[in-house]
């Protein structure tokens, strides 16, 4: 897995003391961090044994800060099982998987992060690389909703029995 992270992503962890610092190191620069265990690796590894019904998940996660406010582009490879299943198919399981998933969308072109700016929503795009034999999958967010403050607000929701959606679906642009 290989994803770049906005500023807001990808925390302050004794990068810079000050807006200043911050945006002078993050401005005209990309930087790989987490590379020994990034927070986020454990329940990645969690999510992707249980729906492989597995004790475990060896997987890599190389997290990027990149020169851009918020968002989350994920670009995810796996290898396929079935070197035969189409491009069409693979879009067909994604589509199946996530119907009824009201900030989940099925994309028809791979996302962009400005596409998800002030959302609720999580872009995928699943594809093939037939000659690799890989599956690979793109997704974005806008990590300032979609992230941990929108995931408890919809948790909330779900709890509270409220309907998922709510207070979700208006635009949140600041920063």
């Amino acid at each position: 897995m290989d994803a770049k992270s906005g500023i807001s992503g990808a925390g302050r962890g004794g990068l810079a003391t000050n807006i200043m610092d911050h945006f002078a190191e993050a401005n005209e620069n990309v930087v790989a961090y987490g590379l020994d265990g990034h927070g986020h690796l454990p329940e990645i590894v969690q999510e992707l044994a249980e729906l492989r019904e597995a004790t475990s998940a060896r997987v890599t996660f190389v997290p990027h800060r990149i020169p851009m406010t918020r968002g989350i582009l994920a670009t995810c490879y796996a290898p396929l099982v079935d070197g035969n299943i189409s491009k069409q198919r693979v879009r067909e399981l994604y589509q199946d998987f996530y119907s009824g998933e009201p900030f989940v969308r099925v994309t028809d072109l791979p996302p962009q992060t400005k596409q998800t700016t002030g959302t609720n929503f999580c872009l995928v795009y699943p594809t093939v690389d037939e000659r690799a034999g890989r599956l690979v999958v793109l997704s974005c967010i806008d990590n300032l909703v979609k992230g941990a403050a929108g995931q408890a607000v919809q948790n909330m929701n779900l709890m509270c029995g409220f309907p998922e959606e709510t207070a979700l679906k208006a635009l949140a642009i600041y920063p």
